[in-house]
């Protein structure tokens, strides 16, 4: 699949006024991940991607609550940083870069997450 080949203006604009969206709820949990989930279903829509699409529309319900139980075990820190840069990829239309930010943003969240769940044991 090539990562965000087919973005165009309005997607890039959906996606700066949802991280502005989540920049602003940081303190407002639920807000903050409804925020952050979108973020994400942005990206699986400006793929242009049938399949992609498909994959994320049906995996809503599990993403959404995966998305509050990861925002209350690690916080916003990382959603923010990495979405920043993943927009700023797409801007330049580096789909690489985008695709390898993605994949860290993904890599580090699951690090965090099994790093609180050690710290709760």
């Amino acid at each position: 699949i090539e990562f965000m080949k087919s973005y165009d203006e309005k997607d890039v604009e959906e996606l700066e006024n949802t991280y502005a969206r989540m920049q602003a709820k940081v303190s407002e949990n639920k807000d903050f991940y409804i925020a952050d989930y979108e973020f994400h279903k942005i990206i699986a829509k400006g793929t242009k991607n049938p399949i992609v699409i498909s994959i994320n529309e049906m995996l809503t319900g599990v993403l959404v609550a995966s998305q509050e139980l990861t925002n209350l075990k690690i916080g916003p820190d990382i959603g923010l940083a990495y979405h920043k840069e993943i927009i700023d990829a797409i801007k330049k239309n580096d789909s690489q870069m985008a695709a390898l930010l993605m994949t860290r943003h993904i890599e580090a969240t699951i690090k965090c997450v099994e790093d609180a769940n050690e710290a709760n044991e």
